[in-house]
């Protein structure tokens, strides 16, 4: 006997981009809607496609519960994915069944520790890598596994909604606690960041973390979303450097535009998020204009114990350490800014990062659940005592 799945693969699968016909699938073949709502094969645009599925464990847990052999039969399962991309069998747009979190208070601060009961089976949050369950509402891109969540007054409950929840994880010791503060931190720069918050897990005994999805508006309407990575049309996340991608972007934003994409990656070395990779820098489109999407996925990873100590994957002027100031002179004149304006807000960057990341620090020891906070400051000091080290000519 055939199984439903293997019935369902050989459908025609009609693809909608903001609640409109915008291609199909077929015998693992895409065709693009034309201007004359016709069906032309385009394989060019598999890279944006492909850049919404989950990758690691969760394409593996997705995979294996309904026994697919290649990622492009993913989509066939693909529910609320990242972004206004929506896959049905039908020719027929049906919106997806969304219910939107309920939270009275969503002023972003840190720490945030929410006191919600999680009513998620434990296997579902911390599956391995071969757990089948088709019953995960999982289809968000990234490697951490996350599930989508529905908060309901005191209560989270795996839903397809407007919150990512990211379990806590054996190997990667207090991440919730770091992507928390880390991304929060960026609200100080005055970049903007989706509401965030800690919630601890009586069964795992560590920190869980949530985010508001910003994809997603108050009427359920998903909002058009690009990573980096689909808009340069690569297969590599990692590959490239600052310089190449700022040609890249050079016609493509508008001068606010390109200041604030210059102040972000400086902001994320000083935070040493070397996992700034080309997934996690998003544009949303605005007034059919391109802009940075609000951050997201910022870690410190020179805070988790063994990681890598560098301030970033993605090189600039050939570093990917003791990134300075001066060190963007390239970017700048590539994307035709005034060098002594950029310089400018960049040095207002750091000195708002010298004064106020410490406060952040100190704010680890207000965690209810956390007994070895000491420990844990002292991760993020080291960090910090690097980039006074590095800058200590400039005066502070």
């Amino acid at each position: 006997m055939i199984s439903l799945e293997k019935n369902l693969l050989n459908e025609t699968l009609y693809i909608f981009k903001s609640e409109k016909l915008y291609g199909k699938i077929e015998n693992k073949r895409l065709f693009k809607l034309d201007q004359d709502n016709l069906f032309i094969e385009n394989e060019n645009n598999w890279d944006e496609l492909l850049d919404i599925l989950p990758q690691g464990k969760d394409l593996n847990i997705m995979k294996n519960s309904f026994n697919l052999k290649d990622d492009k039969e993913i989509f066939y399962f693909l529910k609320n994915p990242i972004g206004d991309f929506y896959f049905s069998t039908s020719q027929e747009f049906k919106p997806d069944d969304l219910k939107l979190s309920t939270i009275k208070d969503e002023k972003i601060y840190f720490p945030n520790e929410l006191m919600l009961s999680i009513n998620i089976d434990y296997s579902q949050m911390y599956p391995s890598s071969h757990h089948s369950s088709q019953n995960q509402k999982l289809s968000i891109s990234g490697y951490q596994h996350k599930l989508q969540i529905l908060i309901d007054q005191k209560e989270i409950k795996e839903y397809y909604s407007n919150f990512i929840l990211k379990p806590a994880s054996r190997e990667l010791s207090k991440v919730a606690i770091n992507e928390h503060l880390n991304t929060t931190f960026l609200k100080e720069f005055d970049f903007e960041i989706p509401f965030n918050a800690i919630i601890f897990d009586e069964r795992f005994g560590e920190y869980s973390y949530i985010i508001k999805r910003f994809d997603i508006d108050k009427n359920s309407k998903k909002i058009p979303q690009i990573s980096l990575n689909a808009l340069m049309k690569s297969n590599d996340q990692y590959e490239g450097n600052i310089e190449e991608i700022s040609n890249f972007l050079s016609n493509k934003l508008n001068q606010i535009e390109k200041i604030k994409f210059i102040k972000f990656i400086y902001a994320n070395t000083l935070l040493f998020n070397s996992d700034l990779h080309k997934k996690n820098i998003s544009f949303v489109f605005k007034n059919n204009e391109l802009k940075l999407s609000p951050a997201y996925d910022i870690l410190n990873v020179s805070a988790i114990k063994g990681r890598d100590k560098y301030q970033a994957t993605l090189s600039i002027n050939n570093k990917v350490n003791n990134i300075k100031i001066n060190d963007f002179a390239k970017s700048i004149k590539i994307l035709k800014l005034d060098e002594k304006e950029v310089n400018k807000e960049l040095k207002k960057i750091l000195d708002i990062y010298i004064k106020k990341y410490p406060i952040y620090i100190k704010n680890i020891s207000k965690l209810k659940h956390l007994s070895n906070a000491l420990w844990v400051q002292r991760l993020y000091e080291k960090s910090y005592k690097k980039i006074l080290s590095q800058n200590k000519e400039i005066n502070l």
